[in-house]
């Protein structure tokens, strides 16, 4: 007989993305290849979730394949998707943060 699981909801915000040490998206998947260049290559306004996450003094990661990697250039810089050529690690005020 299988136990009833307890299902829960974990909602992460921005700072707490940003607090991380390590931020890993893994996108897979020709269907995920257009967002995938319009987050790491474009600068929308405004920005994409994604392109928020910025973390303060750890990194931000994107695993991806190939077929979601299929509108990317080679060689995609390593700052691409930094919301409005803002550099990885730099943080941005976070209001009603305990300092």
């Amino acid at each position: 007989m299988m136990a009833k699981l307890n299902a829960r909801r974990m909602t992460l915000t921005l700072p707490v993305l940003d607090a991380a040490l390590r931020v890993v998206f893994l996108v897979v998947g020709a269907e995920k290849a257009e967002i995938l260049h319009a987050v790491l290559v474009d600068k929308p306004d405004p920005p994409f979730p994604a392109q928020m996450v910025q973390p303060r003094d750890g990194s931000k990661l994107f695993l991806v394949d190939q077929a979601a990697a299929a509108l990317l250039e080679p060689g995609t810089p390593q700052t691409a998707g930094s919301p409005h050529g803002k550099a990885p690690g730099k943080s941005r005020p976070n209001p009603g943060r305990n300092k």
